[in-house]
């Protein structure tokens, strides 16, 4: 508030809409609203973030922002951006912790929502990224089959099954969080899965839990199994 520039600071996640989940391992996520043409400035001199404690560290990860960490290990992960870039910026709800008199806050509600995951294009892209990961083990990289399948397919049917089951408090950019808590069978299920060694068996699991769609998966459930024979056969 006492650099003239800013306009609002929007916390994110724990420490935005959903402060319940608020605890000593949390990291603090939020965005810097900022005067336009002095983005650039906020970027580049992190001394308006040294209100408390030191840094210690600073990343830069984003075109937008940072991670940081301060002398107390409060690890922060921030962009900052000026007021018409929010629009086209994917973001969860947040809650406005300060703003500048006068700054319209009706444009810190996010502009993109997200909508009930297509459990039928998941289906089938996770097929696809399955096929992918058996040539590659046929290849002979099988540590990039196993991430293809145990990470990219994973991911995929993961996203799956939780769409048959939506829950308001998952995480809407990464089907991991909080998966132990929205859904706790299916992560009993991607942790057996993430402890296999070998492609084929993480194939053949994965297959199981994606569901049949009748004739028109057949050719390509066909190629899968072909190639599952060729790796048993190895």
């Amino acid at each position: 508030s006492r650099r003239p520039d800013a306009l609002a600071l929007l916390a994110l996640g724990s420490c935005g809409s959903q402060l319940e989940r608020l605890d000593p391992y949390s990291d603090l996520d939020f965005f810097v609203i900022v005067k336009a043409a002095t983005k650039a400035h906020f970027l580049a001199d992190l001394s308006w973030l040294e209100t408390g404690s030191e840094l210690i560290f600073a990343h830069r990860n984003t075109i937008d922002g940072w991670k940081t960490l301060d002398g107390e290990g409060v690890l922060c992960e921030f962009a900052v951006f000026e007021p018409a870039e929010l629009s086209a910026i994917p973001y969860e709800n947040g809650r406005v912790v300060w703003a500048r008199d006068g700054f319209d806050q009706s444009i810190l509600e996010p502009r993109f929502r997200h909508t009930s995951e297509d459990r039928d294009w998941l289906r089938r892209e996770a097929l696809t990224i399955l096929l992918v990961g058996l040539k590659r083990c046929l290849r002979g990289e099988e540590s990039a089959a196993l991430w293809c399948v145990g990470t990219e397919a994973s991911a995929l049917v993961c996203r799956y099954l939780k769409a048959a089951d939506p829950c308001s408090q998952a995480d809407g950019f990464n089907p991991w969080r909080r998966l132990e808590e929205t859904h706790p069978e299916i992560a009993q299920k991607m942790s057996a899965i993430r402890r296999m060694s070998h492609t084929s068996t993480m194939v053949r699991t994965l297959l199981g839990l994606l569901a049949s769609d009748g004739q028109s998966d057949t050719d390509l459930l066909a190629h899968i199994h072909a190639h599952l024979d060729l790796c048993d056969a190895r």
